[in-house]
């Protein structure tokens, strides 16, 4: 996964901690707070395969 840098609003991840999760079909939402940051990131986990990429939905 590219974080873009320094530059950009997230950078690169030294600390997280996962704030909520929801379930949605055939996959998990998962919202995580990277380096302190207010605004979480939410990823998809499709629960079949564990595949890991950015959630269709992003609204926490």
């Amino acid at each position: 996964m590219d974080w873009g840098g320094k530059q950009r609003y997230y950078g690169r991840p030294k600390d997280f901690k996962i704030l909520d999760s929801q379930t949605r079909r055939s996959g998990v939402i998962v919202y995580v707070q990277i380096n302190h940051l207010k605004k979480p990131m939410a990823f998809w986990v499709e629960r079949k395969t564990q595949a890991l990429g950015f959630s269709p939905i992003s609204e926490y």
